[in-house]
């Protein structure tokens, strides 16, 4: 899903304007933009103006003047793009939707368009939208709940969180606040030490986790057929072992898919350090043979002997990691493939489809989210890869002899 789909008219205008201004490399006319956006200049001055006024009004520190005919931006460098989305989505409605629907198990039309001050007849119309949006993520809202597999749930709103909120707005949470008491003991059970981003999305998984957790009638079905090849690993009996110990501290239930959801997360998203990583997947599985396979194939394509490099093999299996498991994503428009990339797409996509059908056994083609999400990851590595020059050294040994 695109973030765009969730803003309104006039934040969906400005959002497009601020990544088109972003991205250009010279400035820009109300002509070009409103062609581009396709709606009337006066519409686009329109919004221009009311949005200035009201960030200049809350000082989010982005703000557009207009210069003749041109249209420029001044942006804060203390902005992040989690502040802008944070500021653009919050009127919205399907963002609200999604919101109440996090915080509530279920919900009838009635008392949520009343939350939402709306009619019926619009809240029904902004679902149907919504679902659209929805629907590649393999997640729909029907019968006043949220539908879908439980990790892809959860990895959507870990998503869509971390897209849309900043660090202050997480730590406001107190939920937030607890699961960062936690983050010691996760290094001290990995040996490892998390740097703040790190921190940051460890922290937020866990919130939604316990959040999510307190429901009922979650579907884990898909999450328990990816684990079966994991159930019987060392290091996830280990996880499972010590994340009933921190869930004790909870007065309710504990299913077996909340520690796979933990499982998926913290071997998925670039957490632990490779030499941990490499202990655990040195149990076998289909990522790891997912991700063997891929080097070998990666090291032929570049036809020279490519080294062993400890950093490419760690992201091709965090790659494979995420594709093996995830499947929601939300895209904010900011990704961007150089054109100097362009020579790799065909390559990556190619050993994408054949990791799919071959390590992962599965017949489907790739779905236009998936080549969206990991081709550019993809490409993004052979980049690396490709920089990455044998050293040949040249030995002469000198005897008396």
């Amino acid at each position: 899903m695109q973030i765009i789909d969730l803003l309104e008219k006039r934040e969906r205008a400005i959002y497009q304007v601020y990544l088109r201004l972003q991205d250009s490399k010279r400035p820009l006319t109300l002509k070009e933009l409103s062609q581009e956006l396709d709606l009337s200049r006066s519409t686009l001055v329109r919004y221009v103006q009311s949005f200035c006024e009201q960030a200049e009004e809350e000082q989010l520190g982005l703000s557009f003047r207009i210069e003749g005919d041109f249209l420029l931006m001044e942006r804060s460098p203390l902005l992040t793009k989690q502040d802008i989305l944070s500021f653009l989505c919050r009127e919205c409605v399907k963002y609200q939707i999604l919101l109440y629907l996090f915080d509530k198990e279920e919900f009838s039309i009635q008392a949520l368009s009343q939350t939402l001050l709306i009619s019926e007849a619009t809240l029904n119309r902004q679902l149907s939208s919504l679902n659209k949006c929805l629907r590649e993520n393999q997640i729909s809202i029907r019968s006043g709940r949220i539908k879908g597999s439980e990790l892809q749930i959860r990895y959507f709103y870990f998503q869509l969180f971390w897209q849309t909120m900043s660090k202050a707005q997480m730590e406001k949470r107190t939920a937030y606040q607890e699961q960062l008491g936690n983050l010691p003991i996760f290094e001290r059970f990995y040996e490892t030490s998390f740097n703040p981003r790190q921190e940051q999305q460890l922290a937020l998984w866990l919130t939604i986790l316990q959040k999510r957790m307190r429901l009922r009638n979650l579907d884990f079905q898909e999450l328990v057929q990816l684990m079966k090849p994991y159930e019987e690993h060392k290091f996830y009996k280990r996880l499972r072992k010590f994340a009933l110990t921190i869930h004790q501290q909870y007065a309710f239930s504990f299913h077996e898919g909340e520690i796979m959801c933990l499982f998926a997360f913290l071997f998925g998203q670039v957490l632990l350090r490779p030499e941990k990583l490499g202990q655990v997947l040195g149990f076998g599985g289909p990522i790891m043979q997912a991700t063997s396979w891929a080097y070998q194939a990666i090291r032929t394509y570049f036809s020279w002997q490519l080294p062993m490099v400890e950093e490419g093999l760690y992201h091709l299996n965090q790659i494979f990691s995420q594709f093996y498991f995830f499947k929601a994503a939300v895209q904010t428009g900011m990704e961007r493939w150089a054109v100097a990339e362009d020579q790799f797409k065909e390559e990556a996509l190619r050993l994408l489809s054949e990791v799919h059908q071959k390590n992962y056994g599965q017949k489907r083609p790739l779905t236009a989210l998936e080549r969206a999400v990991f081709v550019p990851k993809l490409v993004s590595l052979y980049v690396y890869l490709s920089q990455v020059k044998p050293i040949r050294l040249r030995v002469g040994f000198v005897s008396s002899y």
